[in-house]
């Protein structure tokens, strides 16, 4: 690849490799070119991050340099890290991503901040109970319930999702995990009729990371979410509210009296999803993520009662 100079007429150590990475990509104007030079390279030589460091000194074969430049082309064309090398982290946890699931976000990391606080605090009110039962709503790869099931060792999670193949990754991860036995991912339509036989609300916890993009605002997004993720990972109706509206409305059907949800939400949509939420619980709190943009919404406490026999409402 001629835009980049790994020629073979000289010796390259892994240090010399991510610097000259790292630089390529500041010259094409990506961001985090440090962290994707690591990913990248790292996946090259079969290094983590941290012995790329401590290996700085090591030879780079021929062979490695060229898998780089194949990695490279990749990028280029804005394919995600994330898909190139086939896993990311989230929470501490590995994961494998692959296209046509959406990729675990840090910033989605605060959604799990809040919710294992929520959870040890309903923990600790109730007497330390032997299980806590939460669900996952669009769970995709897994990480929301895995990072929730690793902090928290009551808990049991049911991790649902319409994507096929999000489900398998999920189980995917959960095995890889360990935590296979406490995270069960189902298929689940949260806008059909009924609630399957194999979820068994209330749940004490209601978890969600949902599509919140208005459709007017796809085509705005970064090439690597617009031409590479799944569009229905994103999509969140004409105003991006679908989603909450849809919570709000079966609040009571999937959760016990004193139950909260935990929701992610786009850094404009504090105050409407506030609203939407307001008829169906008592206490809305908003946190921000570390840039200081609203990020998450935790609702408590149930103002109807679930009613066993009412069946689910329509979209």
């Amino acid at each position: 690849m001629s835009q980049i100079h790994l020629t073979s007429s000289r010796a390259w150590s892994v240090i010399d490799l991510l610097n000259a990475t790292r630089e390529f990509l500041i010259s094409k104007k990506f961001q985090n070119p440090r962290t994707n030079a690591e990913l990248l390279l790292g996946h090259a030589l079969g290094l983590s991050r941290i012995e790329l460091y401590l290996k700085h000194d090591r030879p780079v074969t021929d062979e490695e340099r060229l898998h780089l430049r194949e990695l490279l082309k990749r990028r280029l064309k804005h394919e995600p890290p994330q898909y190139i090398v086939g896993e990311t982290e989230f929470y501490g946890i590995r994961l494998r991503v692959a296209p046509g699931v959406a990729i675990p976000r840090p910033e989605s990391e605060i959604v799990t901040e809040k919710a294992i606080e929520v959870a040890k605090k309903k923990i600790a009110e109730s007497g330390d109970v032997a299980e806590f039962r939460i669900l996952d709503i669009g769970a995709g790869t897994g990480n929301l319930a895995l990072a929730l099931a690793a902090h928290i060792p009551q808990a049991v999670v049911e991790a649902t999702d319409i994507n096929e193949k999000a489900l398998d990754l999920a189980l995917q991860n959960a095995a890889r995990a360990g935590l296979a036995d406490r995270v069960h991912p189902h298929f689940w339509d949260v806008f059909s009729d009924r609630i399957p036989s194999h979820l068994h609300p209330p749940y004490s916890l209601v978890v969600s990371n949902p599509p919140y993009i208005a459709e007017s605002e796809f085509n705005s997004l970064q090439p690597e979410i617009k031409e590479f993720e799944p569009r229905a990972a994103f999509l969140g109706g004409s105003d991006g509210l679908r989603f909450y509206r849809r919570f709000a409305e079966l609040a009571d059907r999937l959760m016990e009296q004193n139950g909260a949800l935990v929701v992610e939400i786009g850094e404009t949509q504090a105050e409407p999803v506030r609203k939407l939420l307001e008829c169906s619980f008592i206490h809305i709190q908003v946190f921000q993520d570390l840039s200081g943009a609203d990020r998450v919404v935790v609702a408590d406490g149930l103002r109807n009662s679930r009613e066993e026999t009412k069946p689910l409402p329509r979209p």
